[in-house]
């Protein structure tokens, strides 16, 4: 059940690509962790993991194009250098810096679940770019897992 769901680096918000540059070029040696904190009563199996992992991995695979990279440049020179759009060109995703696994926790009604437990630990600049596209795989892979489908009749 992989495959990313993400065709393209610039499948995210252009919010973070601003903020992306802002941290290169104001806190370039500044360091976060993003946390993924599951507020549901989900309770994830190894199957869900693995099938994460290899949608991660598909994840590392996604590059910028020149047309891509053109387009963009052309969108937003007003507030980011075409060097910011050149170094994302040579960007990649990195499954080393993601922490992923099952922890043991408890429902709001006491039943006990394994929890997933997700953090990216990285320089600002790059790891504001990992926030959308590991939400989108969590949330296609939680709804395809669970069956949630969609009714285009309706």
């Amino acid at each position: 059940m992989k495959h990313c769901d993400s065709k393209s680096i610039l499948d995210t918000d252009l919010y973070l690509f601003s903020m992306s540059y802002a941290y290169m070029k104001l806190y370039p040696e500044a360091e976060g962790t993003l946390r993924f904190i599951d507020r549901g009563e989900i309770d994830y199996t190894e199957d869900f993991i693995s099938n994460l992992k290899e949608q991660i991995k598909e994840l590392s695979q996604l590059s910028l194009t020149d047309i891509e990279l053109e387009q963009a440049h052309q969108k937003t020179k007003l507030w980011i250098p075409k060097f910011y759009w050149e170094w994302l060109k040579s960007f990649r995703f990195n499954p080393d810096v993601i922490k992923l696994e099952l922890v043991d926790g408890v429902t709001k009604s006491g039943k006990q679940r394994k929890v997933l437990n997700l953090e990216v630990t990285e320089k600002n600049y790059k790891l504001v770019l990992y926030e959308v596209h590991l939400l989108s795989m969590i949330s296609s892979l939680l709804h395809k897992t669970l069956g949630h489908t969609i009714d285009m009749e309706k």
